[in-house]
């Protein structure tokens, strides 16, 4: 019997390690609660980015119609004032001016009549 009853040292150190795995319990569960708060956290940080990425594409698209329109209307003007000029072509969103317009024969120089016309 006496080698069935725990001594008082082994009791002891029982009671120490109970208590040592009750403080690591609650070591895991605090660590557990701050990482379900740092997924939640990523979770919402996630989803604010989302929305900010789709509200900046949206952004972008309405600034890239914008821009068309503008570009659409410059050129629109362009092509009206230049209508009846023979020496410029317009070809698609492009304005073809002759070389000799602007350049004098074997001259790599802008001349003065061509810096006119531009």
């Amino acid at each position: 019997q006496a080698e069935k009853a725990l001594t008082e040292d082994q009791k002891s150190q029982i009671a120490t390690l109970n208590a040592q795995l009750a403080a690591l319990r609650r070591q895991l569960q605090s660590l557990q609660e701050a990482l379900e708060a740092a997924e939640a956290k990523d979770k919402e940080q996630n989803a604010q980015i989302e929305n900010l990425s789709q509200r900046l594409n949206a952004a972008l698209a309405r600034k890239v119609q914008e821009l068309q329109e503008v570009r659409s209307r410059f050129f629109e003007a362009l092509r009206t004032a230049l209508a009846g000029r023979t020496d410029v072509k317009v070809v698609g969103d492009r304005f073809v001016l002759g070389s000799d317009v602007l350049f004098g024969s074997c001259s790599a120089a802008l001349s003065e009549a061509g810096k006119l016309e531009l």
